[in-house]
Order: structure tokens, then sequence, then C-alpha cells
């Protein structure tokens, strides 16, 4: 019995001391198994961990736009006017002071001072009701622009 621990116990590298008995070996080696497959899943859980991520990533993303402003986005960043009011206030956008509210096509408006946008044009932020759109203006005249960022609202 001896012989054939210590021959066991020679192939795997480790001395058994001639006291031990085969059992005691045994669960050993079964702890050295166990450890070793516990290392292998170790090893796996950062694969799984990037599957899931990735996977998430190519989830569906929401769109923070409405559905008008995202019709707009793809018809050359222009939002047509939808109401009288808006076509009014659109019509007198030259004539508005910055940040004093007056009545246009049956709403309060409120237009912020113009600016120069970086693609050069002169554009406004006009505040009504429950809507804040940004307008900006080519030589045709006035037109709103997309809300690409969803955050239409009162100032």
């Amino acid at each position: 019995m001896r012989l054939r621990t210590e021959a066991l116990a020679g192939s795997v590298g480790v001395r058994i001391p001639s006291g031990m008995a085969r059992g005691r070996f045994l669960s050993i080696h079964r702890q050295s198994c166990q450890t070793s497959a516990d290392l292998t899943a170790m090893k796996r859980i950062p694969l799984v961990l990037l599957t899931v991520v990735l996977l998430s990533a190519c989830g569906k993303k929401q769109d923070a736009r409405s559905p008008k402003d995202a019709t707009a986005t793809e018809n050359a960043g222009r939002v047509e006017p939808t109401t009288e009011s808006e076509r009014a206030i659109l019509h007198n956008l030259d004539d508005l002071p910055s940040g004093t509210a007056r009545s246009i096509g049956g709403e309060r408006v409120t237009a912020l001072a113009p600016y120069v946008s970086a693609s050069g044009l002169r554009c406004r932020r006009v505040a009504w009701a429950k809507q804040e759109r940004l307008a900006c203006r080519e030589p045709e005249g006035w037109y709103f622009v997309p809300d690409v960022f969803g955050t239409a609202g009162p100032p």
C-alpha cells in the first residue's frame, strides 16, 4: 500500500510522509483539482462580463427627441411651423425685443438675444406656453431647428 501511495504521489510531484494515509492524500488531491476547476471558472468570468456588456451595448437606445424633431432631423434640419401661432412667431421674430414677453398669435412669447451659430446663421431661443424652441434665420426667413438634445420645454 505504501508503495502505491508513494508512486501516485511521485507522479503528481508531491512527497507524502510515510505516516500519511492513502485517504488523506486523495482528499488533498481532490482539493487541488477543485481549485484548478475554480481557477478555470474564474478565468471565464471576465469573458462572460465582456459578452454581457457588448450585448447590452447593441440594444435599442431610447430616442429622447419627439417624433416631430426626429422627422425634422432627417429633413435637412428644419421643423416646419404646424400652427398659426408658430407661423406668427417666426414672422415677427425680427421685431421681438430680447427678454421681454410679447403677445403674438394668441401666445405670450419671450425671445432671447440673437446670436451667430457655428454655421454662421443668426439664431434665437424662443419660449411660449409650454414650449421652448430654437429658431434660425436665412435670407428666406426664420425657421425652427430640431431639438436634437430633447430639452424642449419652458425656459
